[in-house]
């Protein structure tokens, strides 16, 4: 670079020394972190991590500051804000972890915000959101080695929360490890629990960490360098001098009481819960810090030891932190697919999905995610008429009309004075044309199906049985038509094909099913 020899010495080693900062700080493009505009707590928290760790991506919500939120409120503030910020920012594939902060609400309906959000990618993949339903988690990884988190292998978000400016600080002191873990049982009677813990302190020390198990009913207390802590005992937390970096888990329903003792104490991450999460939904310690001393960072640690995404764990800490790390991670830059204008990883998981789930052309969901990318880059024009061109190759696809009132919603009605009301109506001898259902599955959301108008006119009635194949998130995968009317079957398939149900659990897990449900077209005469 040329510099005249007019310019100040001084001046000029002061430019070198800013540039030297800012090509030095590393620029965190895998984050996306979430703030409250509504919580003061929450834009202090966020601020103060975003100018710490240089984060760049930021979504703000406006929702209220409160513990717990209906599952509407979170859909339509949380999730839907944190999709279209995705979307709009073609970052589906680019983020890798999510940070939420004290502020934003933690629980919906008695599970975990975070662990919903945690969701959000096959949200974005299906348009549909399983409630009430423990998804099994694709990351849960139940021996080594402990690979490391990637978009390639896995779609879902590592979803962790920041509850305190302390949490933040003690993050950045977290750049070297070598503590001991402890591990504190209520009882030397044997449980599940003692079983991870033993399993867990063998392992740490075949790789040469000390660890100690505690298994009487005496809690470990005034305990220095800690590096890793896990105990059955949900009540503040013991005396303890923890290492840089620390991680600790209480295995007990009522972890959440412990949490901010914990922090407060000085923990750099901590395992939580909003409910009872049973037992096999505990963070299993035989993984968790194993997989943390091996180098993964507190985020990938905390859900390489969950089995369940969507339920109601909670991760707390900086998810980056990794003191065991003797390098940093390095990811693959991500590319966007040239024919659909999305990333390439979501565009290839999204148009697998439709072309499963309606048994389509290629071209029809190629235009389709072609629109869904401009609809992004807020190309409003380009997005409807790839939407027509989508709906032209095939009628039956919803995503297209969705798309569609999204861009372009029907006018409101327009406001005039009440007529006068009307004299009495002599009634028609036929009533409006009905359809029934009978199944005993729950749907979460349907649209309306009509009695077509040409079967109308010819007087059709009669039963249409319909198979469809329900995937672990609820929506309709495949609608085939057992039996019935054409013209009465053409409208059921329109319908069902958007509509979501309550998936089918197997030992608490949510599994593909199929169903059959009957359609009784009926049109009532009036009596004489």
């Amino acid at each position: 670079m040329f510099i005249p020899r007019s310019v100040p010495k001084r001046f000029v080693k002061f430019v070198q020394f800013v540039a030297f900062l800012l090509l030095a700080a590393p620029v965190y493009c895998n984050v996306l972190l979430v703030v409250n505009e509504n919580s003061p707590e929450s834009i202090s928290i966020g601020d103060y991590y975003a100018s710490k760790r240089n984060i760049t991506r930021i979504c703000r919500i406006r929702t209220a500051e409160v513990e717990a939120v209906s599952r509407e409120t979170f859909e339509n503030e949380i999730l839907k804000p944190v999709a279209a910020y995705l979307r709009s920012n073609s970052l589906q594939d680019d983020i890798l972890y999510i940070v939420t902060t004290r502020g934003v609400p933690m629980n919906v309906d008695g599970d975990s915000v975070d662990s919903a959000l945690a969701l959000t990618y096959r949200y974005m993949l299906t348009g549909g959101f399983p409630y009430k339903v423990r998804i099994e988690n694709p990351y849960f990884t139940i021996a080594e080695p402990y690979r490391p988190f990637s978009r390639k292998d896995f779609d879902i978000y590592l979803v962790t929360r920041l509850i305190s400016l302390e949490l933040v600080d003690q993050a950045f002191s977290s750049d070297s490890a070598g503590g001991d873990f402890y591990f504190d049982l209520s009882s030397p009677q044997p449980s599940t629990e003692s079983d991870w813990v033993r399993q867990a302190s063998a392992i740490l020390k075949k790789m040469g960490i000390r660890a100690t198990v505690e298994n009487t009913a005496r809690v470990l207390d005034n305990l220095e360098l800690v590096q890793g802590f896990a105990t059955q005992h949900a009540s503040d937390a013991p005396v303890i001098k923890w290492r840089p970096g620390a991680i600790a888990t209480v295995m007990d329903k009522n972890a959440g009481q412990s949490a901010w003792s914990y922090v407060k104490s000085g923990v750099t991450g901590f395992g939580s819960y909003v409910g009872d999460p049973l037992a096999d939904g505990y963070f299993r310690p035989q993984i968790l810090f194993p997989a943390y001393a091996t180098g993964r960072n507190l985020a990938e640690a905390f859900y390489a030891s969950c089995r369940y995404v969507g339920g109601r764990n909670v991760v707390i800490g900086d998810p980056l932190v990794s003191p065991y790390s003797r390098k940093p991670q390095e990811f693959p830059p991500i590319s966007m697919d040239r024919e659909t204008g999305l990333p390439e990883l979501f565009s290839q998981r999204r148009m697998s999905y439709l072309l499963q789930k309606y048994s389509t052309s290629k071209d029809a969901v190629s235009l389709l995610l072609k629109a869904e990318a401009a609809e992004g880059r807020g190309d409003r024009a380009a997005a409807l008429a790839l939407a027509d061109r989508s709906l032209a190759q095939d009628p039956l696809l919803v995503e297209p009309t969705q798309l569609k009132s999204r861009l372009d919603p029907p006018a409101p009605p327009p406001q005039v004075s009440a007529p006068p009301p009307p004299a009495p109506a002599v009634p028609d001898p036929v009533k409006t044309p009905e359809v029934a259902m009978d199944f005993p599955v729950r749907v979460l959301s349907k649209s309306p199906i009509e009695y077509p108008a040409e079967a109308k006119a010819a007087r059709v009635q009669g039963i249409v049985v319909v198979e469809l194949l329900i995937d672990e998130m609820g929506q309709v995968m495949k609608a085939n038509v057992v039996s019935g009317d054409r013209r009465l079957a053409k409208s059921v398939l329109a319908s069902v094909k958007s509509w979501r149900f309550e998936p089918e659990l197997e030992n608490g897990r949510a599994v593909f099913s199929r169903l059959t449900i009957p359609f009784h077209f009926k049109i009532n005469e009036k009596k004489p």
